[in-house]
């Protein structure tokens, strides 16, 4: 979903800043009153729910039985009377659903024939999929006024979801906007008894709403999990209250191989890419801890998620090719996500807190002792907001290794105002349709319609379009790519009435990717 970031207050005298008033704008009168219609709607269908328990399986597997085959899980008053309506809403609306198709991608090493008695390694599937939470589609209705108001109800929206996730039956789901009370009583047990394991992290702070990482048992084991907080209090960068969550797993039928997998759901505002990239940073700094390895060296990555930017973009190139030059890059442009910056704000040196302990290679590091640097140019502070040479963010970190022992001034001052990490990542899709170049699609609703939910893994050979995939993991231990599933353009989802709509629940569509991991 694309919406404004609200600010950390407690319930109920909660306000907006006047950055988030800024970007929602104003709600009319006649649009407040349908939200107000629409939370009374809700309420009514609430009554009388019975929802199972986590550890009642039996009634568990039943409960999402229904949910999956569309029917309504709940029994009492007007139960009858809602599935009717949902039924005649989705027939009225014509029942149009998005064509995808899978899309196999080219072997790699695989092409090589398998010495005999060798194994083809492990093939999973991974979906990362950002589910709308009910909550912030509530409270950010004027982005669905193209819906219709039934299609946007939970009761509605649940079982279709489910069925999503059935149908494509992915061994690992990466799940964004995932609300808590949904994922207790309602999400967590369907999926459970669907043979997955649900490790949850809600975001910090009074947001009802986090992000899961979902596998399955069959197939695969934890051997760790982290949850990842952005929030640092009295940062005045690190101020909101996105989540990340990096596990790492175990295929069941090679236990001594193990891969990491992260999932996280970074900020949206679009003005804010100072907060985007040290969110990221924080993130990339974990997965390098979890994945490596005690002789040294490193765990293939999956990293997956709603980053709320866009294909070449600065951010998105800082993770497909390692390397971010920022000096005079403006903070509103660092996410793509609006053509033009509505700010000459530019990005600072350094982009973090030295206190926040993480380094230019985005690694933790102890004990950091680097010269400042000064902004570059006037900058105009807005609001709250802490400047360059405030006290938490002082110190440069800037410690790239370079081949001269005496690098000339030039060099120092561009490696000051650049960071890097090693993960060498690769995009899973190529972010133009074939044939004829048009854009793809991940998220769209009243505002926009763009890419921002991306599944990255780093490749297992030095083949790749992208100069991220320039070195490889030692042994061939990366991962093959072996398919995806298709994604659509604009007029695909103009013709199915944008989303969410009768067939499709979320704001977001699902990717899907299929795998190979060699087995060591």
């Amino acid at each position: 979903m694309e919406r404004p970031e609200t600010e950390r207050e407690p319930p109920p005298k909660r306000r907006k800043s006047s950055e988030e008033k800024n970007a929602s704008g104003k709600c009319s009168s006649r649009e407040k009153e349908a939200e107000r219609t629409k939370r009374s709607g809700e309420a009514e269908l609430s009554q009388q729910r019975t929802l199972p328990s986590r550890d009642s399986g039996a009634a568990a597997e039943e409960w999402t039985k229904r949910q999956v085959e569309g029917s309504n899980p709940w029994t009492g008053v007007g139960a009858e009377k809602t599935s009717a309506h949902f039924n005649h809403v989705q027939g009225a609306s014509g029942g149009q659903t998005l064509q995808r198709h899978w899309e196999p991608c080219p072997l790699r090493r695989s092409d090589v024939p398998l010495p005999p008695g060798g194994s083809a390694g492990f093939d999973f599937t991974v979906m990362s999929y950002n589910i709308l939470s009910q909550d912030l589609l509530v409270d950010n209705s004027y982005l669905y006024r193209h819906c219709d108001p039934q299609v946007l109800l939970w009761e509605y929206r649940l079982p279709r979801i489910l069925r999503e996730i059935q149908d494509h039956d992915a061994d690992i789901l990466c799940l964004q906007e995932v609300q808590e009370d949904h994922f207790i009583h309602q999400i967590r047990p369907a999926l459970e008894a669907l043979g997955y394991r649900c490790e949850y992290k809600k975001r910090t702070g009074y947001k009802s709403d986090g992000c899961a990482v979902v596998f399955k048992t069959s197939r695969l084991s934890l051997l760790s999990a982290n949850p990842v907080e952005y929030f640092r209090r009295g940062d005045a960068l690190l101020d909101r209250d996105n989540v990340g969550l990096v596990l790492r797993l175990s295929p069941a039928s090679d236990p001594a191989s193990s891969f990491c997998v992260a999932n996280t759901h970074l900020l949206y505002n679009p003005r804010r890419g100072d907060i985007k990239l040290a969110q990221l940073a924080i993130l990339l700094a974990e997965v390098k801890r979890t994945s490596r390895l005690p002789d040294g060296s490193t765990n293939p990555v999956l990293l997956c998620g709603d980053f709320n930017s866009t294909p070449w973009s600065p951010l998105y190139r800082f993770l497909t090719t390692g390397r971010l030059d920022y000096k005079g890059m403006a903070i509103g442009m660092v996410s793509g996500q609006e053509k033009h910056s509505r700010t000459q704000r530019q990005l600072c040196c350094p982009l973090w807190s030295k206190a926040l302990g993480i380094n230019s290679l985005c690694q933790y590091q102890e004990g950091n002792s680097e010269p400042n640097c000064k902004p570059q140019g006037e900058v105009q502070e807005e609001p709250g907001e802490a400047s360059c040479e405030s006290p938490t963010v002082e110190g440069a970190i800037s410690d790239l290794t370079v081949e001269d022992d005496a690098p000339k001034p030039s060099q120092e001052v561009s490696q000051r105002w650049r960071v890097s990490h090693s993960l060498k990542l690769l995009s899973s899709y190529n972010h133009r349709l074939s044939p004829d170049g048009r854009e793809e699609i991940t998220t769209c609703h009243s505002r926009t319609a763009m890419t921002v939910d991306y599944i990255l893994y780093t490749p297992d050979s030095p083949a790749g379009p992208s100069p991220s995939s320039s070195s490889s993991l030692p042994g061939g231990r990366g991962l093959q790519l072996l398919g995806r599933l298709s994604l659509v353009g604009s007029p695909e989802l103009e013709q199915v009435n944008g989303l969410p709509n009768q067939n499709h629940s979320s704001d977001h569509l699902p990717l899907l990717a299929r795998f190979r991991l060699q087995h060591r």
